[in-house]
């Protein structure tokens, strides 16, 4: 799906993702421009991980997620996620 598509889904609470068989919820997107990161990776995939948060491909562009609510626990940033979750600094 686009990036945008995305975005919508966020702002409706029901974009979700799953990780080591836990179902997120993404709670904040953002578009990234393609000034930022070559978003020329496979739908789907992690593209760059840092405090920031976590770049993944979309069908068109690329989004950043920015704040996720992992299963049964509180909200926080998709960094502070990616970093429990042992997700590398850089996959870019």
């Amino acid at each position: 799906m686009s990036a945008r598509h995305v975005v919508a889904l966020t702002r409706l609470e029901s974009a979700w993702f799953t990780y080591t068989g836990g179902n997120s919820s993404v709670m904040r997107v953002r578009v990234v421009s393609a000034v930022e990161v070559d978003a020329n990776g496979e739908p789907g995939s992690v593209m760059q991980v840092g405090r920031d948060g976590v770049v993944v491909a979309c069908g068109d562009r690329a989004v950043r997620l920015v704040t996720v609510q992992p299963a049964g626990k509180s909200e926080m940033s998709a960094g502070a996620w990616a970093n429990g979750a042992r997700l590398p600094a850089s996959l870019a």
